[in-house]
C-alpha cells in the first residue's frame, strides 16, 4: 500500500495506483476520474454529495472529505510534474458533484442496482 499523499490517511495498493497512472496518459482529467472510481463505488456517489454544504437538505452524506481532499492534492501534484493542465478546487467540485449526480441517474434509471443490506461501501 502506497499514500495517495504523504500523511493524508489515504492509501492505495501500489500496484493500483501504477496502473492508473499508466491509463490517465499524463492528463490530469482522466487521472481524476480513475481515481475516484478507485476510491468510491458506484453505490457511494449515488447515495453521496461531493461536499457537505448541503446535507441538511437531503438524506445524502458527503463524500469522504479526507479522500476528496487527498485525490485533489494528488492530481494538482501530477500535472504539475507532468507539465499538463491542472484542475482547479472548483473544477473538481464541479466533476465530483456531476459523478454524484450521474450515478444517482443510473440507479434510478436502474442501469446500477444498490446492494441491500447493513453492509456499508467506503
Amino acid at each position: 500500500m502506497t499514500p495517495l499523499i504523504p500523511e493524508s490517511g489515504v492509501f492505495i495498493p501500489t500496484v493500483a495506483l501504477g496502473a492508473i497512472l499508466d491509463q490517465s496518459n499524463k492528463d490530469a482529467n482522466n487521472l481524476f476520474h480513475k481515481l475516484v472510481d478507485h476510491f468510491f463505488s458506484q453505490h457511494v456517489l449515488a447515495t453521496s454529495t461531493a461536499t457537505s454544504q448541503r446535507v441538511s437538505k437531503s438524506l445524502k452524506r458527503p463524500l469522504d472529505q479526507n479522500i476528496v481532499k487527498a485525490i485533489e492534492a494528488f492530481v494538482m501534484s501530477a500535472a504539475k510534474r507532468w507539465n499538463a493542465v491542472p484542475l482547479t478546487h472548483a473544477q473538481i467540485i464541479k466533476k465530483l458533484t456531476n459523478k454524484c449526480s450521474a450515478a444517482e441517474r443510473a440507479v434510478k434509471n436502474k442501469l446500477y442496482t444498490v446492494p441491500t443490506g447493513n453492509s456499508q461501501d467506503s
